[in-house]
């Protein structure tokens, strides 16, 4: 899929999205895809994390002020602090995603997260996600703040203060 229509088709998640992410927030992105929510935005530093170096390519081509780092999710580690984690469309991939949490745990207080309402691609271990799913893997990283459902996804906001 070229980016043009991959921006069009995920537009009213990325607008949603973009609104959580804000001027001062140093932002670690695990599994960054394609990073289209930060057009727009102007966030202070985001470290986008995936295994895939024609993924990073792309996300640098849509937010070029990003920093890469290519790796297996399961082998990344940082002490860096961040203000903010965002995870979008990457946790189904997973069949236990726990590490996940634990890393977005270990570096920040607060978590963006946007999981299908269902996929039928069959690498995903997770494929359906009801509203009360996202309430507990919001539950797993602290206080849920915002649930909101857009077309395809339910996007959570949570935070542990």
């Amino acid at each position: 899929m070229n980016t043009k229509s991959y921006l069009i088709r995920n537009k009213e998640r990325f607008e949603v999205i973009s609104k959580y992410i804000k001027r001062h927030d140093t932002i670690l992105d695990l599994g960054i895809g394609k990073a289209g929510y930060y057009r727009g935005t102007n966030p202070k530093r985001v470290l986008g994390v995936d295994n895939d170096k024609i993924i990073l390519k792309r996300a640098r081509a849509i937010f070029p002020a990003l920093d890469t780092i290519q790796c297996q999710l399961e082998e990344f580690d940082t002490d860096e602090k961040f203000s903010l984690v965002v995870m979008t469309e990457i946790i189904e991939h997973f069949k236990d995603y726990q590490f996940l949490l634990d890393i977005a745990k270990k570096v920040s207080d607060n978590y963006l997260i946007s999981v299908p309402k269902s996929c039928h691609i069959k690498e995903h271990f997770h494929p359906e996600w009801v509203k009360e799913d996202a309430i507990k893997l919001a539950n797993k990283l602290g206080q849920l703040e915002d649930l909101i459902e857009v077309n395809t996804s339910w996007i959570i906001y949570a935070n542990r203060n």
